[in-house]
């Protein structure tokens, strides 16, 4: 894949999803709601001091699990071709999915 073909497909995939975040805010605004809410902050600080060190821990080691995945994938999967790449990148992300919640819990 050439340096065209990959800035046209990162192109391509920025205006689709922009055309769906477009969506997404007319709806709300036809139906009456703030699109754009004021963030309480007082109340995301409040949890912020609530978050122990073992959460924080938690989230380091997945953060880790993650990056650690991404760079097998990229180094030893990604040789054998896109389809191959994205198999396993699919296989990670599905992983994360029903790991994630039991590790944080």
């Amino acid at each position: 894949m050439s340096i065209g073909e990959l800035v046209f497909w990162y192109a391509s995939l920025f205006c689709v999803f922009l055309t769906l975040f477009l969506v997404v805010l007319r709806r709300r605004k036809a139906a009456g709601k703030i699109v754009f809410p004021q963030p309480d902050w007082g109340s995301i600080l409040q949890s912020l001091k609530e978050l122990q060190g073992e959460f924080w821990l938690k989230i380091f080691i997945t953060l880790i699990i993650a990056l650690s995945a991404g760079v097998i994938i990229a180094i030893f999967v990604l040789p054998y071709g896109t389809a191959w790449a994205l198999g396993a990148l699919l296989l990670a992300l599905l992983a994360l999915a029903f790991c994630l919640p039991k590790m944080l819990v």
